[in-house]
């Protein structure tokens, strides 16, 4: 690329050919003093000595933890797992006694929560399943959980039905990894 006249009154320009040959430079000695025994050596004597104080500390604090009679990390790991161990037995017992997974029975789900209590025309609409309807917006599963006991208060009632809050669905808990 030719240089125009402008180009040589560019600082920034003189900068950039100043640090890229600096960088030349400092890569051209680093590499050499990389490759020398003197450095490996040393750089293996930190590196040891690294571990040595890694190690000591860990003593030091598993020493004063076990001091003031709280558990290490290791300590919660292990009950994690017993614990871990202990649900995968209550599961093979209740499925034992049971005849079915303790998961695959799922409770009734609950009509939605209003403030007047469902008349008996509406009562087959209450009792109607909410996770029929996939609800992919708020503005959809308001209306999934709402619609029916809404129409019967306002045919009950004569007039508008008050505003009430969508009922949400009961959160669910989440599912455990096996291992």
């Amino acid at each position: 690329m030719a240089k125009s006249g402008l180009s040589i009154l560019d600082p920034m320009e003189m900068w950039r050919d100043a640090l890229a040959q600096w960088e030349g430079t400092a890569n051209k000695v680093a590499g050499k003093q990389l490759k020398t025994e003197e450095f490996a050596k040393v750089l293996h004597s930190v590196s040891g000595a690294t571990m040595g104080m890694q190690q000591a500390l860990t003593k030091a604090n598993k020493t004063v933890l076990k001091e003031m009679n709280l558990a290490s990390r290791d300590d919660l790991a292990e009950i994690g797992e017993r614990l871990h161990r202990i649900e995968d037995m209550l599961e093979f017992l209740c499925r034992q006694v049971s005849g079915k997974s303790p998961a695959a029975s799922t409770p009734a789900p609950m009509p939605p929560r209003t403030k007047v209590p469902p008349t008996p025309a509406d009562a087959p609409a209450a009792a109607a399943p909410v996770a029929a309807v996939p609800a992919t917006t708020p503005a959809a599963e308001a209306a999934a959980t709402s619609v029916a006991p809404k129409a019967a208060v306002k045919k009950a009632a004569g007039k508008s039905a008050p505003k009430r809050a969508a009922a949400k669905p009961a959160a669910k808990r989440p599912a455990r990894k096996k291992a």
